[in-house]
């Protein structure tokens, strides 16, 4: 049974209300309209002045038994792929949202929708120290935009990749090497393990405070290599699993953002 259905002004087929076929519109709205709609069935509905077909569910041109939020995305992808600044837009990671960022801006982006913070490059979650220059895990210092950052970021992973079993088999004994000879390049709260330092309060011969330093440092340096190799051994793999683990979600977040 056909059904005249009233669209008024402000007034969206988005509605929750107005995809229930048991309601009358005709008898709710009071306004003068905008456009008249011929409610052929739950979601197919046809314009008296212009013939215009439409989803009575999202409001968008009929798509049959099509999902509306899939024929949504496709019509947005559609309508922004012939846009000029295309490439400063792409989707929410959580809620899909189209998320536009300024040229030259900062890569920190907030949803608008969901409010959930991300990185504009590699699409992941973000915290403060998600551009520190230290943070391996993060987009070391691509905080401003640049040109090829997104090169960049997949040959600073791969190196970083690479290098992981090195790294963690020297940083341990480059560590202790530090607090051991330099305390002053140590955070203070690190300071106490120097041992350097305690060794000069003790000792006020220079000749005896240097015996001294040439029979431990090497026993430092094994302790470090000992340490390292345990480093190695247990986190190689895990470190390694989250690079790649990282480079999957980030190509992922490219391909599926409007910009790809």
């Amino acid at each position: 049974m056909k059904e005249q259905v009233i669209f008024l002004d402000g007034y969206t087929p988005q509605d929750p209300d107005f995809a229930d076929p048991n309601r009358s519109f005709s008898q709710v709205l009071k306004k003068k309209a905008s456009s008249i709609f011929t409610r052929t069935n739950v979601f197919h509905g046809e314009c008296e002045r212009c013939s215009h077909e439409i989803c009575m569910k999202c409001g968008l041109p009929y798509h049959r038994q099509k999902d509306c939020r899939k024929e949504l995305d496709r019509s947005m992808k559609e309508f922004f792929s012939g846009l000029e600044n295309k490439q400063t837009m792409t989707n929410c990671p959580k809620c899909g949202m189209i998320v536009q960022k300024e040229e030259g801006g900062c890569n920190h982006m907030i949803c608008s929708k969901c409010k959930y913070q991300f990185c504009w490059i590699c699409g992941m979650k973000y915290d403060v120290s998600h551009f520190d220059p230290n943070n391996v895990f993060g987009c070391q210092g691509l905080q401003e935009s640049q040109p090829h950052s997104r090169c960049k970021l997949i040959s600073v992973t791969l190196v970083h990749t690479l290098l992981i079993p090195f790294t963690l088999l020297l940083y341990p004994m480059w560590v202790m090497l530090q607090s051991f000879i330099n305390p002053f390049n140590m955070p203070k709260k690190y300071r106490w393990i120097c041992f350097c330092k305690h060794l000069s309060l003790i000792v006020d011969n220079c000749c005896f405070s240097l015996l001294l330093l040439i029979i431990f440092l090497p026993i430092v340096i094994v302790v470090g290599l000992v340490v390292g190799v345990l480093n190695m051994v247990i986190f190689t793999v895990p470190a390694v699993l989250w690079k790649l683990y990282k480079l999957l979600v980030m190509t992922l977040f490219w391909r599926c953002s409007l910009n790809r």
